[in-house]
């Protein structure tokens, strides 16, 4: 999933431009969700989260389409060296499906991995940016296309990353997968302000 700024809220703040989703199998009985913001984090973009934000993974469980949990995760003001409190919810049922509401699974702070539960574990900080692309190879294939050639071999003459050695903010959980209501699951992620829309 790409939201690399699609609206005009996310072009105006990275810290809730969302940008890519990653749900994979943890250590063993644990699965690992992790969502991204903040493309080109450090740059053109905060390094921090936006504290009046609700950072959200939501989960349809048994092979459902509708909101059956949702882990919430919320920020605090960042302080002087630019550390952030963190804490993650998680809401069941109807709760999931909106509010701001919750248990307490973990607490703690940016950088820092701290745990989630029974079996779980949290973090949040800075981090590579996860996506490549190769901008010159790019645009020699498509001019190719443009007259009439298909060159795929345009892509391994000098192969580079364009964003290469840019950043972005991720928060990442690490669950039992008895925590998320069964063995096929939907997930995807959800970014809140008060008063607003969510992205996803």
């Amino acid at each position: 999933m790409s939201h690399h700024f699609d609206s005009p809220t996310a072009i105006a703040d990275g810290r809730i431009n969302l940008c890519d989703l990653f749900v994979f199998p943890g250590v063993p009985g644990t699965t690992t969700l992790i969502l991204t913001v903040n493309p080109d984090a450090g740059r053109s973009s905060a390094t921090t989260f936006r504290p009046d934000a609700l950072y959200e993974f939501v989960v349809a469980s048994d092979g459902g389409t509708r909101e059956d949990i949702a882990f919430r995760v919320t920020f605090t003001e960042p302080d002087n060296a630019g550390s952030q409190q963190m804490r993650v919810l998680r809401a069941d049922g109807a709760a999931a499906r909106h509010g701001t509401e919750g248990t307490l699974l973990g607490e703690g702070r940016t950088g820092e991995v701290f745990p989630l539960g029974a079996g779980g574990l949290a973090w949040a900080g800075l981090a590579a940016d996860p996506f490549t692309a190769d901008g010159i190879a790019l645009a020699g294939f498509l001019a190719g296309l443009a007259a009439g050639q298909y060159d795929p071999g345009a892509f391994t003459f000098s192969p580079g990353n364009i964003f290469a050695g840019r950043d972005v903010t991720a928060v990442a959980l690490q669950v039992p997968d008895a925590d998320l209501g069964g063995t096929r699951i939907a997930v995807w992620a959800r970014i809140s302000l008060v008063g607003h829309a969510p992205q996803i």
